[in-house]
Order: structure tokens, then C-alpha cells, then sequence
């Protein structure tokens, strides 16, 4: 019975490792999509195609304990303002991959890329 040497597990370690993090910026990476979801506390607030806005569009989310303004511009949305203390939403720019959505913690809100359903909602609602 062979021996496995200890360089042969180095390079498995360095070959697993290279692969994990290239999944990582893959996933990073993943192309965004058309289709958007907002949510606040897991309730469905909007669904729409950001292909569908053709003028600027700005969306107020308001609660008892703060409030968020998102925008929609040239294909892109992003949030704008927002009165919770660590600002990580309005930092964060515009929403670009499915593996990282835009999300305030304080305010419970989360705008994703969705994955198409089928179910033929395409247009900003409420």
C-alpha cells in the first residue's frame, strides 16, 4: 500500500481551496436579472421588471421606526436614503448579483433580484 506524501495533500488542499473560492466569486458575481422583489419582515411589498420603468422612479418605505427612499433610474435600483444608523443600504449602491441583496436590518427591508415564477406579475405594484 502506497503512502499518500505530505505534498500530494498540500496540493489537494491548494486544489480545493482554488476551486472553493473560485464558486465563491462566481456566486459573488452572479448575474443580476430583471425581475425585483422588496420586501419588509418577509411581506411582499413590490414586484416588478426593472425593464418595465422607463422614468425615474423613487418609492418612500415608511415605519413607525424609520424609513427608507429607494430609486429607480436607468435600470438600476438602489436605495438612496435611509434614518437607520449605519447607513449599510444607501452604501451598499445598486443592487447588481443575485447573491447580494440590498438589506437594512433595522428596517427589516430586503429589494432582490427574483427568480422568474411565471406568474405574469411584471409591473410595479403595491
Amino acid at each position: 500500500m502506497k503512502r499518500f506524501h505530505a505534498g500530494r495533500w498540500i496540493a489537494l488542499c491548494a486544489v480545493i481551496l482554488l476551486l472553493a473560492g473560485a464558486a465563491c466569486l462566481w456566486l459573488w458575481n452572479a448575474p443580476g436579472g430583471d425581475l425585483v422583489e422588496i420586501e419588509r419582515n418577509g411581506e411582499m411589498l413590490y414586484r416588478f421588471r426593472l425593464s418595465d420603468i422607463q422614468d425615474a422612479q423613487t418609492i418612500e418605505i415608511s415605519r413607525p421606526d424609520g424609513s427608507n427612499t429607494i430609486v429607480i433610474e436607468n435600470g438600476e435600483i438602489r436605495v438612496s436614503a435611509a434614518d437607520c444608523p449605519d447607513q449599510t443600504c444607501v452604501q451598499m449602491g445598486p443592487l447588481r448579483s443575485r447573491a447580494m441583496p440590498i438589506v437594512c436590518l433595522p428596517h427589516e427591508l430586503v429589494i432582490r433580484f427574483a427568480e422568474e415564477t411565471g406568474d405574469g406579475l411584471d409591473a410595479l405594484a403595491q
